[in-house]
């Protein structure tokens, strides 16, 4: 027989649950029956509101982006936001980039890159409810092609980098001349 349970939350982070311990007990809570139920696989949620915008749109423009989301489950105080860029543009143009301008994080947010990649890493702050967040990247080189970029990628991760919520798929911005 089937018995559904209402109420049950899963784990804020995408991954293997592990098994399942299932045991019935009768009035006295001596075990009838006992087994074990397979892992499940949880995944990561879908952030909304995603938006990468560069201030200026012009081609090989450098300057501020403003990267905003909404997140489904709360970002830990020492939690990850990791934001990937579409190919041509260029990282940390003439300085170190930097985030500024936090909305609905507190704390700071260190820097780091690797490729097309941004990794910002929280610290001095709380656990970040699930809201909508935003923030400014400093030293962004635009392409220097003109036309529709490709997608950006934003997605939050606890401190040993396990998928909290994702967009793999932000809509791309057009390059002007």
């Amino acid at each position: 027989d089937d018995l559904v349970l209402n109420g049950i939350k899963n784990p804020a982070v995408s991954g293997s649950s592990g098994t399942f311990a299932v045991e019935t007990q009768d009035a006295a809570d001596v075990t009838i029956d006992e087994g074990a139920a397979a892992a499940v696989t949880i995944t990561a949620a879908t952030l909304t509101s995603t938006g990468v915008t560069p201030a200026s749109l012009a081609a090989g423009a450098a300057g501020n982006v403003t990267v905003s989301f909404t997140t489904i489950n709360s970002l830990p105080s020492n939690g990850k936001i990791v934001v990937t860029f579409p190919a041509g543009f260029t990282l940390s143009s003439g300085g170190a980039s930097a985030a500024s301008s936090l909305t609905n994080l507190d704390g700071t947010l260190s820097a780091s890159i690797v490729g097309q990649v941004i990794t910002l890493t929280r610290s001095g702050g709380t656990n970040s409810a699930a809201n909508a967040k935003s923030f400014i990247l400093s030293n962004i080189k635009n392409p220097a092609a003109t036309g529709l970029t490709g997608t950006f990628q934003i997605k939050t991760t606890n401190a040993t980098d396990a998928t909290i919520d994702q967009n793999l798929a932000v809509t791309g911005v057009t390059i002007t001349s």
